[in-house]
């Protein structure tokens, strides 16, 4: 039961966040009819345009639901390389992170800022409509706990993805519904008949890839929409709000709508999809291409952002289900790794040297981030770090290879074409561009002198080219909607990009003359184009069902198909794909320039507005029953807890409460309880043992992001001290009494390398951590205790894994003492053996596990199970405890078995397993149950 009772806030919580900005952001407010707009000093513009922009949706993104939401507050955060944004409870509040990507194949090129005003606040909407019926006594019961748990439950997750994604194509003349890119993942499953169980579709697979919800939620969102009316989608939902702690609570409301439930509505929206793509690809002619990398692939794998780098010699990054990310060398279909990487975007190559950005955390503030620029020499195989504390993206070698363009941001959002020394990364040119201008992935032609970008603004796209030399820029073409990307030179052409005909392809411009030319086409899309020069070769990526394929072609200026005049300007390939009678474009006309006047804005305090409380829920504890209550603030710095455990047998009970602040650089933790808990006692015969306690403590923190290109690495430093009066009762009328002033330190290491997608444990990296606690009370029983353990990763073949773990655990007390101080162990039981009733003045435990999987399933029973995955870990555990002289070697070795399932369709694993050890000293078998990989 204690660990059940830890499991649920888990659940209940999977919306709330804990990250913080630097303290030294100086926060300003913009207040509307139904928005609160908070924003760094630096942004006032953005936070003007994200207030016009908001309150211009607010009545049209609700208006499917026939609801509008209560006010709510906008974060804007301009320190995070990260492009994202969020809605979120615990409390509530939204989040824009305000640097725009460079990966338009997957969000186009719309106006950042109008993209994030339709899809966040359409969650904004949903969840407000959500909390009603059902929902809504749930949320008085709990608050933001109630709410989370009912739409954890009751609403797939795919819903809220999908149908953010239905209002950003719905509500603009973009959005992802409108792109090829989009849904090509599932089109290529369609159009060579492989289709899987709705389960494995949304819950996902180790043995095949398919989308995640955005994609899945998006088809079928629209599906329902375009098939049953906007009503019924509304009244499904709200169906679902009636019995909203009921798994199947939506496919219910659909079923009760549309006639079909949630499964069959997955194979409706599949069939009317596979059948759109056929009447699309009815006259379509594909290029002939040659595949460059290894043809068979049994595993999802990406082989993406192609460079020649020589004859028959080709660079490319490599991620998939068994790779976590690398840059391979490809020569006649062979391959080799050069070196582990996790670019931010594109990689490029001028021959010799590679370059990419890589995204770095700030060492203390979660919400601070920097994109770095990294230079690679594909001979010595070294890597060097050449920017600092920047945001820069998308970088491209000048053919010479002693410059770098790249664009940047800097924290007023202000964009930049930037070029800068390849060896030391000062920067020696910067081209700005006006505010509201997002420029995207530069490169240069073949003697240094021009770079192209592409360049959007409000809802319009160009080519534009740049001297390298002056500045001076020229926009070749403007394309309007049209998602055009990725531009490189070839003589006097332009390629790059578009869904023009339905299907992501590669163009031709004709700088001269503003020709257009289809260049190469592919039944699902292709992407990122370069040149071959050695070879004349255009090099790309294809994608295919098992992933990307570094393709080529000969290039053959004569063979390419030009564009008659027939062309349409501002044509957007998804008219085949999306009915634009249903669109209604909210912010035509509509960009940054048209509200030069600035709405009235005033400082904001985080301090004042420091505590908000959430949640409260019950729990249940020994003998008793508890209650706590939660609150937050909205920019994650100040964290309160406080409740009270309440044993009915005893009329006792015992208060406690908990302030933390984490807005300076070490972590602050002040707490206090007061009266009656039960402990087990271990000095004896593990029976509960009434206590008496009164504890005041204080904790100092002091976490650190030490993560660096493809490792992931923290160190936490520790320090509090703990005053402690408490009496133990051993009868209705004696007690003892301990009077404790208890300090303690301790610091936990962590550095992992990134793992691959089935890998069952890390594949290099360690743990380490200690702890120690003294009395500073001369005559305490307890005197001093620590602990040290360490566990190492190494490398296994395939994707299974290796794991070694040691620890030492020491306790200083007086030896005969019978109630003293209790502290749980931090160290491990030898597996298969239960804790001992007395405390060791010295224990060691040692293990090796060597894990790997066994099955890859993809098995349902029905609605209730799905099984994704069964792993085994083989182990050797050994432990040697003294006490009073006393020795006791205890060795055990064995197996245990973890199945990764979901229950009831439920979009969150859950490990189940079983432990079988061999006790060695026992002579006997010993099994234990398994929960998220704690025995029972």
């Amino acid at each position: 039961m204690k660990h059940f009772i830890f499991i649920i806030p888990f659940l209940a919580c999977l919306s709330f966040g804990y990250s913080q900005n630097s303290p030294t952001v100086e926060w300003r407010q913009i207040s509307t009819p139904h928005f609160k707009v908070v924003y760094p000093c630096e942004l006032d513009v953005q936070a003007n345009y994200a207030s016009h922009l908001l309150e211009k949706s607010y009545i049209l993104t609700s208006k499917i639901y026939n609801h509008n939401p209560k006010p709510i507050k906008l974060f804007l955060f301009n320190q995070s390389a990260t492009s994202n944004g969020y809605v979120a409870l615990g409390p509530r509040r939204m989040a824009w992170y305000t640097t725009p990507s460079q990966k338009t194949t997957m969000i186009g090129n719309t106006d950042w800022f109008q993209a994030l005003a339709i899809h966040e606040y359409r969650h904004v909407v949903q969840f407000s409509k959500l909390d009603t019926n059902l929902t809504s006594f749930a949320s008085m019961l709990l608050g933001d706990i109630g709410r989370t748990i009912c739409y954890t439950i009751s609403m797939p997750r795919w819903y809220f993805e999908g149908d953010a994604v239905y209002a950003e194509t719905q509500l603009s003349n973009n959005g992802r519904g409108r792109m090829p890119s989009f849904y090509r993942d599932i089109n290529s499953l369609e159009t060579t008949d492989i289709r899987y169980s709705y389960q494995k579709a949304y819950l996902g697979s180790y043995k095949n890839y398919f989308p995640n919800w955005y994609h899945l939620g998006y088809l079928m969102s629209k599906h329902v929409i375009s098939n049953y009316g906007e009503e019924a989608w509304r009244k499904s939902v709200e169906h679902a709000t009636k019995i909203s702690i009921y798994p199947f609570a939506f496919s219910r409301g659909l079923k009760k709508n549309t006639g079909y439930n949630i499964k069959n509505t997955y194979s409706n929206t599949l069939n009317e999809f596979k059948s759109q793509q056929e009447q699309i690809k009815k006259n379509s002619i594909n290029s002939i291409l040659n595949i460059k990398n290894s043809e068979e692939k049994n595993v999802f794998t990406n082989y993406t952002y192609p460079e020649s780098i020589g004859t028959d010699s080709i660079i490319a990054f490599k991620k998939g289900f068994n790779n976590s990310g690398e840059l391979v060398l490809l020569i006649n279909k062979s391959e080799n790794e050069l070196i582990k990487i996790n670019p931010t975007d594109r990689i490029h190559s001028n021959g010799s040297n590679a370059v990419w950005s890589t995204t770095i955390p700030d060492i203390r503030w979660p919400e601070q981030s920097y994109s770095d620029i990294v230079l690679f020499n594909i001979k010595t195989k070294l890597r060097k770090r050449i920017t600092h504390k920047q945001k820069l993206y998308a970088p491209a070698l000048s053919p010479e290879g002693s410059k770098i363009a790249a664009i940047e941001y800097n924290s007023k959002m202000e964009c930049s074409l930037v070029i800068i020394d390849a060896s030391s990364g000062n920067e020696l040119l910067k081209f700005k561009v006006p505010l509201g201008v997002t420029l995207r992935t530069p490169s240069w032609n073949i003697n240094g002198s021009k770079i192209v970008v592409t360049s959007s603004f409000a809802q319009n796209n160009s080519l534009v080219v740049y001297n390298s030399k002056s500045g001076n820029y020229k926009t070749i073409k403007t394309f309007g909607s049209e998602n055009v990307s990725n531009p490189i030179f070839y003589q006097n052409y332009l390629l790059y990009n578009s869904p023009y005909n339905a299907t992501d392809a590669l163009y031709a411009l004709d700088t001269s003359n503003n020709d257009m030319y289809i260049v190469a086409t592919s039944e699902f899309g292709l992407y990122n184009p370069s040149i071959d020069y050695d070879s004349n070769q255009l090099l790309m990526q294809n994608y295919q069902p098992n992933g990307f394929n570094v393709a080529s072609m000969s290039i053959n200026t004569e063979s390419w198909k030009k564009i008659e005049s027939s062309y349409i300007e501002n044509r957007i390939s998804a008219n085949l794909l999306w009915d634009d009678d249903k669109s209604e474009n909210i912010f035509a006309n509509f960009n940054i320039d048209t509200l030069a006047e600035l709405l009235p804005s005033k400082k904001y305090s985080p301090i004042l507005n420091a505590i908000k409380v959430h949640s409260w829920a019950p729990y249940p504890t020994n003998r008793g029953i508890g209650f706590n209550v939660f609150a937050d603030d909205e920019l994650y710095t100040t964290h309160a807890r406080a409740g009270i455990e309440y044993y009915p047998n005893d009329q006792a009970n015992r208060v406690f409460t908990e302030l933390s602040y984490t807005g300076i650089y070490p972590e602050l933790t002040l707490n206090y309880s007061n009266g009656r808990k039960y402990v087990t006692d271990t000095t004896s015969d593990n029976s509960l043992q009434k206590i008496d306690e009164n504890v005041f403590g204080f904790q100092i923190g002091l976490p650190l992001n030490l993560s660096m290109f493809n490792y992931d690495a923290s160190l936490s430093l520790n320090a509090g001290f703990d005053q402690i009066y408490q009496r133990e009762f051993y009868d209705s009328i004696n007690f003892t009494t301990t009077d404790l002033s208890l300090i303690n330190a301790g610091f936990e290491y962590i550095n992992l390398r990134q793992s691959a997608y089935r890998d069952v444990m890390p594949k290099f990296g360690l743990e380490l951590s200690s702890v120690f606690y003294n009395s500073i009370k001369a005559n305490s029983d307890f005197k001093n205790r620590s602990t040290s353990k360490v566990s190492i990763y190494l490398p296994a073949p395939f994707n299974h894994g290796l794991k070694l773990i040691g620890g030492v655990e020491t306790n200083n007390a007086q030896a005969n003492s019978t109630f003293i101080y209790q502290l749980d162990s931090d160290l491990d039981m030898v597996y298969g053996y239960s804790k001992p009733n007395f405390t060791p003045e010295l224990y060691m435990h040692g293990a090796i596990l060597y894990g790997l999987p066994l099955f890859y399933p993809d098995m349902a029973l029905g609605p209730i199970l799905y099984c994704k995955r069964i792993r085994a870990n083989l182990f050797y555990s050994y432990g040697t405890l003294s006490f009073n002289n006393y020795n006791l070697n205890l060795s055990s070795y064995g197996a245990e078995f973890h199945g990764e399932f979901n229950f009831f369709n439920l979009a969150f694993p859950i490990e189940f397993g079983a432990r079988i050890s061999y006790l060695e000293k026992d002579n006997k078998i010993a099994f234990e149950f398994m929960l998220m990989g704690v025995p029972f």
